[in-house]
């Protein structure tokens, strides 16, 4: 949470590997009921994620 605070990506200043790995298992957030609703940091760079174009025409259907 704290690494997050003021960046957009967890590694330098462009999606990298880093988000997507990470992003996949927040993906299933809500299936496997991680407690991420306190973190929005966490939730703030999940939506940024959400925005990529490949992402969102891969992702799984919710």
């Amino acid at each position: 949470e704290a690494h997050l605070a003021g960046r957009e990506w967890l590694v330098g200043d462009t999606l990298t590997l880093a988000d997507l790995s990470v992003g996949s298992f927040l993906d299933l957030s809500e299936m496997a009921q991680y407690p991420i609703a306190p973190y929005t940091e966490i939730q703030r760079w999940y939506r940024n994620i959400e925005q990529v174009p490949a992402w969102q025409s891969s992702a799984p259907a919710k």
